[in-house]
């Protein structure tokens, strides 16, 4: 039987502006060769940007946002699509006895749901 300890396990997400274009494996080799942590690198995701001094990422003041939007989790992603889905909704409304709708009951419950969704989600 082997002895057990707790310890902790952080998912760190950072942003890496490639100023240099080293590009994505030696930033992941760098970010792994760290003698102190033992890291591995489980995804990159990259987009391109044009970059200027001014842009959002350059201050700390609108960092979080500008990575958000271009980098949006999962969980944004989904709520964003719930969004659109919403609006989508509210455009069709108007329409809904004037046309053929091949699942009535689809246009009618998802939007509820997602609703819920987007509730519980921004409380």
């Amino acid at each position: 039987m082997t002895d057990t300890e707790k310890v902790k396990v952080y998912r760190v997400t950072m942003c890496v502006v490639d100023h240099d274009r080293v590009g994505e494996e030696s930033i992941r080799c760098e970010l792994e060769a760290v003698d102190w942590v033992f890291a591995n690198v489980t995804k990159v995701e990259c987009t391109t940007v044009d970059w200027t001094d001014d842009h959002p990422l350059n201050y700390q003041a609108t960092q979080a946002d500008a990575f958000l939007q271009m980098f949006p989790s999962g969980r944004a992603a989904a709520l964003d699509a719930l969004k659109d889905m919403l609006k989508l909704h509210q455009q069709m409304a108007p329409y809904v006895g004037q046309m053929a709708l091949p699942d009535y009951a689809l246009l009618n419950q998802a939007p509820l749901k997602a609703a819920a969704v987007l509730k519980a989600a921004t409380k």
